[in-house]
């Protein structure tokens, strides 16, 4: 009888797991639903009963065996549950290929989960032993349950210890509960923190590979950087099989994931063009109606580094024009794309509230995160241009940068 107690604590430990995974997807779902897309295996039409679905059978489950709400079953289901995880894992991790697409990021991505696979099969090794160990132990209740029930009043006559001891399963279950509760509100701030490393370092991985991706761009168009708009005209048009933009000479800073694509396995919604998370235009490698990307392209790399400066400027288009990566002076500190979600800035004031640092691509092929105080402010080219809608977005740094890219971003 013993024996079958401390099988059961086993489970025990093993449908905590299950209670603290399922709590965790429903706090982040945008963390669970981003894992959900690196999984190549899984059809478009299972995506959300899938990311609904699994949290709230983990929270059934493991909730009914605390509960007490029967005693075999919510083991069985753990089993299975578990048992049916571990076969779809092994299913990704040998029968998936890696992105053929040649994309840095992708590889990595794709790497990382086949590393963490096997740790995972581990652990599901020990969950599934555990709650098999569940199964047992509470076999042997069921099969005595007749019995108990029959001779349950005369124990209680004969013994009041023992019905005292029943009587405190309730009060044991509801403080199980209670420590659950209390290790959860201890770990999900830190869990937060984590949980925003991990999307920042994502992010920084998407910058290195644009920029990789932007450099080769000028190998092959002669050492200019990518312009896909023109200068005399109003509006100029970008395609792509699968999109058609409308933008104004400077307006097409979130746009060039369209013009790149050929870049990127002609892919224009390729999960690359937006930081882990991002909630919304590109999302997962989707197509919503919204296609640009939150990675804005420096005003600065498509208008002479004379445009950038009062004493040089001229009062007509003449100055816009393509640049040449030869005409960047500091590769470590002009930064070429940047992070707007990091930044999330909302007015047009210079720093926003409540951001302390900015995620920044550079020519160097770098990603890095950068104090707001190390930044230089921004170049306001003044109206009239910055008055027209989706022109000058000369209020954010890296955008509008003294001098062009023949200045710096970072002091």
């Amino acid at each position: 009888m013993r024996f079958r107690w401390w099988l059961r604590r086993v489970c025990d430990i093993a449908m905590a797991v299950l209670f603290c995974a399922a709590l965790l997807k429903f706090y982040d779902m945008h963390a669970w639903g981003r894992s959900l897309d690196t999984w190549s295996l899984i059809p478009s039409w299972a995506f959300f009963p899938i990311l609904i679905g699994v949290p709230g059978i983990e929270m059934g489950v493991s909730g009914a065996w605390f509960l007490r709400i029967g005693r075999v079953w919510p083991a069985i289901s753990g089993v299975v549950l578990v048992t049916a995880f571990t076969a779809i894992y092994a299913m990704h991790y040998f029968l998936s290929d890696p992105p053929d697409c040649g994309c840095l990021g992708q590889l990595l991505e794709y790497r990382a989960l086949q590393d963490s696979s096997l740790a995972l099969f581990g652990r599901n090794t020990l969950m599934l032993s555990a709650m098999v160990a569940g199964v047992v132990g509470s076999w042997g209740l069921r099969v005595g349950k007749e019995v108990e029930l029959r001779d349950s009043e005369t124990i209680e006559n004969e013994c009041p210890a023992i019905a005292s001891r029943r009587a405190t399963t309730l009060i044991e279950t509801l403080l199980a509960i209670a420590l659950i509760g209390i290790i959860l509100s201890l770990l999900v701030p830190m869990i937060g923190g984590v949980r925003d490393r991990a999307t920042q370092i994502g992010s920084q991985s998407n910058l290195r590979q644009h920029v990789a991706n932007f450099t080769s761009y000028t190998i092959d168009h002669r050492g200019n950087w990518p312009r896909y708009t023109h200068p005399e005209a109003t509006w100029s048009v970008i395609r792509h099989p699968r999109i058609l933009l409308r933008s104004s000479y400077f307006g097409g800073f979130a746009m060039w994931n369209v013009a790149l694509a050929e870049y990127y396995g002609d892919d224009p919604f390729h999960p690359s063009f937006a930081p882990p998370g991002y909630v919304g235009g590109i999302v997962g490698g989707q197509a919503p109606y919204v296609a640009m990307t939150p990675y804005f392209y420096s005003h600065t790399f498509i208008s002479s580094p004379a445009f950038w400066n009062e004493y040089s400027r001229r009062g007509d288009r003449s100055q816009w024009q393509s640049v040449r990566a030869d005409e960047v002076v500091s590769p470590s500190a002009k930064g070429l794309l940047l992070d707007a979600w990091s930044w999330s800035g909302t007015s047009r004031h210079f720093p926003p509230q409540s951001v302390t640092s900015v995620l920044i691509g550079f020519v160097d092929g770098s990603g890095r995160d950068i104090p707001l105080e190390d930044l230089t402010s921004p170049f306001l080219i003044g109206p009239p241009l910055s008055e027209e809608p989706y022109m000058i977005f000369d209020f954010a740094p890296v955008m509008a940068t003294r001098d062009g890219v023949a200045g710096r971003d970072v002091r």
